[in-house]
């Protein structure tokens, strides 16, 4: 089974530059609710290379014709770096490196005015797509160029959020951790690009038909990580008012307290933009999500003609994960893959718990 790679790049109107499929090297990074990279590796003489601009589209295309698989889209970033190297055999190479279309939300602040409130109670889909319309959507003062949003299906849980002068991609990643979903900046079209929601995950629950195992032959490399050094699960989150008059309130997650008796682990959460109890509890209930104790699992997937990636699994989806007496529904939460000239592709994937 080897798949074929293509890098198709594309111009500040997304029209077509260039097919490139003669490159040294490539890695590319996708992360759930996160920024993925890549970075790309070419004979610096090759005049493709002057063809990467500043946040010009560039796709990977992956096929597999044994595997029934026609050309789809793996992949699409926005050029950010380029870089010229000399290596030691005398090889003059070219990089070049981007970012995953989530970018798009770093690149903005959440800032009010007479018609935008940055004060929110709603459902999850309902609030962050309010917000990314506000400041980086068609009804933003300050919009990315052909950035829509999909119809908004009101999912998720409840959250309340004041998010004044923050990053809304921080604020988007607090969201989902309280709201039950995942959200995605991806592209629709030439140079346009969509924001969608994923009520659950950002993929399909494959707990049940998907399963990796060192002794399936599927996985290989793993490392299971299984850390409580930083956990948090007490919250004291404070709101408006100063001293003793300061409004606040306790979020707690008492299975993960009970767990010993010295395990109630607190931190702090400053929340004094917020006005509404609903968004103290919000604020704290997203800070017990990241410092939750996690089985962080990493391993690489093998390809077997029964478990393919991009064929019986996807990244962002539910899979079961066994390994020594470990068993746990994992979420597929980061995929690299590297593939070099002439050599198979070598993917490694990232479980989390969901």
């Amino acid at each position: 089974m080897t798949a074929l790679w293509q890098i198709r790049l594309k111009d500040l109107a997304g029209d077509l530059a260039a097919i490139i499929d003669d490159y040294e090297q490539f890695t590319l990074s996708k992360v759930v609710n996160g920024v993925g990279t890549f970075a790309l590796r070419l004979r610096a003489a090759d005049a493709k290379a002057a063809l990467f601009v500043l946040d010009s589209q560039v796709e990977f295309w992956r096929r597999d014709i044994a595997q029934g698989l026609a050309w789809y889209k793996e992949a699409e970033y926005l050029t950010r770096g380029s870089r010229y190297t000399l290596t030691r055999e005398g090889a003059y190479i070219y990089e070049a490196s981007g970012v995953a279309y989530n970018h798009l939300l770093k690149r903005r602040i959440i800032v009010p005015s007479q018609n935008v409130t940055t004060s929110k109670t709603g459902k999850a889909e309902t609030v962050i797509k309010a917000f990314v319309d506000e400041q980086a959507g068609p009804s933003s003062t300050r919009p990315h160029l052909n950035l829509t949003l999909e119809a908004d299906g009101a999912g998720g849980n409840t959250v309340t959020m004041d998010a004044t002068d923050k990053n809304l991609l921080e604020t988007c990643q607090a969201i989902a951790a309280a709201g039950a979903g995942d959200y995605d900046v991806v592209g629709n079209g030439a140079a346009t690009y969509i924001f969608n929601w994923y009520d659950g995950q950002r993929g399909t629950d494959r707990t049940a038909t998907v399963t990796f195992a060192p002794e399936l032959g599927n996985m290989a490399e793993a490392d299971l990580q299984m850390l409580r050094h930083d956990e948090i699960n007490t919250i004291l989150v404070g709101g408006q008012g100063a001293g003793a008059a300061r409004v606040t309130s306790w979020r707690t997650d008492a299975t993960l307290t009970d767990d010993s008796t010295w395990n109630r682990c607190e931190a702090f959460v400053n929340a004094s933009q917020e006005t509404a109890t609903a968004g103290l509890a919000t604020a704290g209930d997203a800070e017990l999500w990241q410092g939750r104790p996690t089985n962080q699992f990493t391993c690489t997937v093998l390809q077997l003609p029964g478990c393919y990636y991009g064929s019986h699994y996807f990244w962002g989806d539910l899979v079961t994960a066994r390994f020594g007496t470990y068993s746990a529904t994992k979420k597929i939460q980061a995929v690299t893959i590297t593939v070099s000239a002439n050599e198979a592709e070598n993917i490694r994937a990232e479980l989390v718990d969901p």
